[in-house]
């Protein structure tokens, strides 16, 4: 369940019905950027090995709460797969009873995500924005999940599917 975002360079027309805006046979274009995991670390490289103590707390909790949890490799959070109802509502009821300061989540259909509050697309697309110097006006985003709602409030033009 990943949000996508396009930073769309100068010169780049909208799709349209006579499809006018596409390149002419050998005429080179580059494809747009794309968010997410690039993005975060453009955000916070000095951050990328540094392990999040409250994070591992967490996991081990959930994991002697639920044993053989699969917990998704996230450089940024934590994010757990229940493969049953009860470990998801399980998880939800835990951390409402043992909230971590500082630390959102995000439900999703299949997984929780935990991260850092100061940390969301929305910020790691705007980052990513202005160093590319496209003004953000300019900016496509496509999301499917609560975790994408900071991009698509950001982002120029926004696509909500699911």
């Amino acid at each position: 369940m990943f949000g996508q975002a396009a930073l769309l360079p100068d010169g780049f027309r909208p799709p349209t019905r006579d499809r006018r805006h596409l390149p002419h046979r050998g005429e080179r274009r580059d494809p747009p950027a794309w968010g997410g995991l690039a993005a975060f670390e453009a955000l916070r490289p000095d951050e990328r090995e540094r392990s999040d103590p409250s994070a591992k707390k967490r996991q081990e909790e959930l994991e002697s709460l639920i044993p053989g949890l699969y917990f998704q490799p996230n450089d940024c959070g934590l994010t757990p797969f229940p493969t049953r109802k009860e470990d998801y509502e399980a998880i939800l009821d835990f951390d409402d009873a043992h909230p971590i300061p500082g630390v959102r989540r995000y439900r999703q259909c299949d997984s929780i995500d935990f991260a850092p509050a100061d940390v969301d697309k929305g910020k790691a697309l705007a980052f990513l924005a202005e160093k590319l110097g496209i003004p953000l006006n300019r900016v496509y985003a496509i999301g499917n999940a609560e975790n994408d709602a900071p991009m698509l409030l950001v982002a120029g033009a926004a696509i909500k599917v699911g």
